[in-house]
């Protein structure tokens, strides 16, 4: 059993989902995962799905070197952004999996919201690429581990009405 880096304080209401070693970019990986912290798990499927559509983009902050620009980024207050395909499949993957976690512990999905998305780099893995005259350069792939927690939410304070108001105004 792996240790979850989110100190989980109500484990009846919490879902957690791990993937260690997934051969997928940590840089882009991390990038998309930030994105997604703090949304439901429906939003956090719109998301990802837009992502690879094209129709919204991941905006790069952290590893942004070479990283072009589109003005889909904008909307997030930024120029550069990507649409890391794999990374968001890979995310896909552990949020259907963390929604089969919550029906096992009988859990309403529809409450669910990610408190915590912990990107780590792997173990990295070393390739040759063969270049002309004899030489070798390095080809290495750098995987991650990836950590989802999702806690259920439970019902908000609800709102008052205008008399309320009024007389707490008054009083």
């Amino acid at each position: 059993m792996s240790k979850y880096q989110f100190t989980i304080t109500d484990p009846e209401n919490t879902v957690k989902t791990h993937r260690k070693d997934a051969k997928v970019s940590f840089k882009n990986t991390r990038e998309t995962a930030r994105m997604i912290v703090g949304k439901s798990i429906a939003k956090a499927e719109r998301y990802l799905n837009a992502v690879i559509k094209k129709e919204r983009c991941v905006p790069m902050r952290r590893y942004a070197r070479g990283v072009g620009r589109t003005s889909q980024a904008k909307e997030f207050g930024t120029q550069k952004g990507r649409w890391p395909l794999k990374s968001c499949q890979f995310l896909l993957d552990l949020l259907k999996n963390l929604k089969a976690n919550a029906k096992n512990k009988n859990i309403d999905e529809n409450t669910l919201v990610i408190k915590s998305v912990s990107v780590n780099k792997a173990k990295v893995i070393h390739g040759r690429t063969y270049r002309a005259f004899g030489r070798v350069n390095a080809f290495d792939k750098h995987p991650c581990h990836i950590q989802i927690i999702g806690v259920a939410q439970k019902e908000g304070v609800p709102m008052i009405s205008e008399e309320e108001k009024q007389n707490m105004i008054k009083a």
